[in-house]
């Protein structure tokens, strides 16, 4: 399974769950400290078929820069 755009890796987790550990789910998340904190959930809660990707998706080739607007 695949999460896009992940965020705080909620389906992330569920995901995990139902693939069981014989499955594989891959959750991309461009925000560092989101892909950092997934990266978390996965240990604490010993998801071995989850694989965090610290970048995001698009349908057209190329790189992008990521802007975020801190309030």
């Amino acid at each position: 399974m695949v999460d896009v755009g992940a965020n705080r890796g909620i389906y992330s987790y569920w995901m995990s769950r139902a693939v069981g550990p014989d499955g594989r789910v891959v959750a991309f998340e461009p925000q560092p400290e989101m892909a950092v904190f997934i990266a978390e959930v996965k240990t604490a809660f010993g998801l071995g078929a989850l694989n965090v990707v610290g970048k995001g998706l698009s349908a057209s080739p190329g790189t992008a820069t990521l802007r975020r607007a801190f309030v």
